[in-house]
């Protein structure tokens, strides 16, 4: 068995640059389409800081999602089921081109617990877990099992042909055993 692990200065995972959240999005379902045969959906949240440009369009954008989710936030975080996170999701999009102008820090987060991978076609069993960050600072963190180098090179090689980041095997190591 072999784990993906980026040391710990990586912790928050693989930059996404400036891509915009409906791109990361679509980018995050197609390599889970490709890659994924069985998943659950982990925890979700929201959480809206820092807006730099004006307090009152800060307190704004809170309002905004408040009244799209239907409930409160606890100063600018939402913990966030599946269905609120399709709804806040397509607020974020509503405002992706608007958000560096306001200057907001809006963390959309999606925790994917993957139990089988789909390598080839073939489902293989796994414990790894996918948390993608959409907002003003996208990301990917990546917490990964295999069974074995093949099935790290397929999923590198489908995080790569995305576009998504570019997996670094010495992040890769052996898994201890439990005595």
């Amino acid at each position: 068995m072999l784990r993906y692990q980026p040391p710990k200065s990586n912790i928050w995972g693989h930059s996404l640059r400036k891509m915009k959240p409906s791109k990361e999005r679509a980018a995050a379902d197609e390599f889970e389409k490709k890659t994924v045969a069985k998943s659950v959906l982990g925890a979700s949240s929201l959480w809206i800081a820092r807006v730099l440009a004006d307090k009152a369009i800060g307190a704004e954008l809170i309002q905004q999602f408040e009244t799209a989710l239907g409930k409160e936030s606890k100063e600018g975080y939402f913990h966030i089921v599946e269905a609120e996170f399709e709804t806040a999701f397509g607020v974020l999009v509503s405002l992706e081109d608007e958000l560096p102008k306001v200057r907001a820090h809006v963390l959309l987060s999606r925790r994917v617990k993957v139990q089988e991978w789909l390598i080839n076609g073939v489902a293989v069993p796994t414990a790894s877990i996918l948390s993608w960050d959409f907002g003003t600072r996208p990301g990917v963190s990546t917490f990964l099992q295999f069974n074995d180098r093949r099935e790290f090179d397929f999923i590198a090689a489908a995080f790569e042909e995305l576009k998504i980041c570019r997996l670094n095997e010495k992040h890769l190591k052996p898994m201890r055993r439990a005595k």
